[in-house]
């Protein structure tokens, strides 16, 4: 394994149980499972083959797919939304998965108008749920893909940025939730924005562990996590876990540079998948953003982040190990393109 990058998420993963235990100790023991699942998920990847995974690619955005338009029809939410299929007690966010779906759809190289079509279909099945942040990621991760892949110029990028823009604009003025979280935004009401920065500063330098005691904050152990592991540890939790996502990307990069062809796409989209989910809960935190219910990945308290966060670090630690380990036996058939 690459050790540099697992010492990282293991980081990361043990910040996850310090926000977790400052925010909502009695949620330790499920966290602790939780995050076994994550590693075990990390594990999973290692040993997959990336050549069959991007030559099933299709099929497996077909069931996504499937999963999404299933969620539509029986899924679970608060609010009358649509965003988690429940079964005997156990539930699954499949637009979490999606994530890493269409990273592998559009990373075998210039997308088709089938794939690009299939892929459109995935960003609005989840706007309909609706979760419009997870639809914002899923189509930031569209365009920056289809520009790394060739199928978009310059140009087109910047055009299809537009259309997609207008697109989502067009649903926040069809929801009257999203309508209101933009308007207290601008005014600067957001009570959940406000208890984040106090939860910030009672942190102090070192925090107060899992004493308890920290002020009262909506979700705190999902969306606002980064708040409750400053609580729990101060600005030092703080800081490392800053630093931890920075060497994790810089890592993450630094192995895509050393591949090419649909291995490189994959690498570079599984970095901007992360990159872009955990600078937008940070910016939410911080109050540059309006609350979109993104979840800090391989940190917030939720099965679904966790396990599909964990699985993309194994399916970098399969690259990783293919671009040093090339004609090794236990390579299973993959190659670097």
């Amino acid at each position: 394994m690459d050790w540099p990058l697992l010492i990282a998420q293991l980081l990361l993963l043990s910040l996850s149980l310090l926000g977790v235990g400052a925010a909502h100790p009695t949620l330790l023991a499920q966290e602790l499972f939780r995050l076994a699942i994550s590693l075990l998920a990390t594990l999973a990847g290692l040993w997959l083959s990336l050549n069959t995974l991007l030559r099933s690619a299709r099929w497996i955005w077909l069931l996504i797919l499937g999963l999404l338009v299933l969620t539509l029809a029986i899924g679970e939410g608060p609010g009358g939304v649509h965003r988690w299929i429940a079964f005997r007690g156990l539930s699954f966010q499949p637009s979490e998965l999606a994530k890493l779906g269409l990273i592998l759809l559009l990373a075998r190289g210039r997308t088709s108008w089938t794939d690009l079509l299939l892929s459109l279909s995935g960003v609005i099945l989840v706007a309909l749920e609706p979760d419009l942040g997870t639809a914002a990621l899923l189509a930031s991760l569209l365009l920056l893909l289809l520009w790394a892949n060739g199928t978009l110029s310059w140009k087109g990028f910047l055009s299809w940025t537009a259309g997609l823009a207008s697109l989502i604009l067009l649903l926040i003025a069809r929801l009257p939730y999203a309508q209101a979280r933009l308007t207290k935004f601008w005014r600067g009401h957001v009570y959940q924005i406000v208890e984040a920065h106090r939860t910030l500063i009672q942190g102090g330098l070192l925090g107060h562990g899992w004493s308890g005691g920290m002020p009262p904050l909506p979700a705190s152990y999902t969306d606002m996590v980064f708040a409750a592991v400053v609580y729990g540890g101060g600005l030092l939790a703080g800081g490392l876990l800053l630093a931890a996502y920075g060497f994790l990307l810089y890592r993450t990069l630094r192995i895509a540079l050393g591949l090419r062809g649909p291995y490189r796409l994959l690498i570079l989209g599984l970095a901007a998948y992360l990159g872009l989910q955990a600078s937008l809960n940070l910016i939410v935190v911080f109050g540059f953003f309006p609350v979109t219910g993104i979840p800090l990945p391989l940190v917030s308290y939720g099965g679904s982040s966790l396990t599909v966060s964990g699985l993309s670090l194994g399916l970098i630690q399969r690259a990783a190990l293919i671009q040093r380990t090339r004609f090794a036996w236990w390579s299973r058939g993959d190659s670097n393109p």
